[in-house]
This record gives C-alpha cells, sequence and structure tokens, in this order.
C-alpha cells in the first residue's frame, strides 16, 4: 500500500545526528553550521540559544 508522506521542511539537529555525522565539539558545530547558512543554497540554520539548531529548507517562489 503506498501512503503519502508529509514532506520534511525541517531537521533539528540533535546530539544524535551530530555524533551520527562524526561532529563533536560546540566549536565544530558552530562552524559546520557557519558553513551550510553560507554555501548551501536552499537551506538556512536557526540557531536557538543554548538549545537545538533547525535546518530548515527555504520555500523558493517563482516569480514572473
Amino acid at each position: 500500500m503506498k501512503m503519502k508522506t508529509p514532506t520534511l521542511d525541517a531537521l533539528e539537529l540533535r546530539q544524535q545526528v551530530w555524533d551520527c555525522a562524526g561532529i563533536s565539539g560546540k566549536d565544530r558545530r558552530s562552524r559546520v553550521l557557519a558553513k551550510i547558512d553560507q554555501s548551501v543554497s536552499g537551506y538556512t540554520v536557526e540557531r536557538k540559544v543554548g538549545g537545538v539548531a533547525t535546518l530548515r529548507r527555504i520555500k523558493v517562489t517563482k516569480t514572473k
């Protein structure tokens, strides 16, 4: 049976994600998030003070 799944537009970057990626340390995570902001088009990083960062897809609207 084919079931529709909702589109994923955000991903919380929790400790488990960082561990699986092999990225340890607060400073290293900060540098990775900065590089994502600079070089990955279509995505942005939302940072929370003392909390979990969220990788969010930017919705692009077509204009004529």
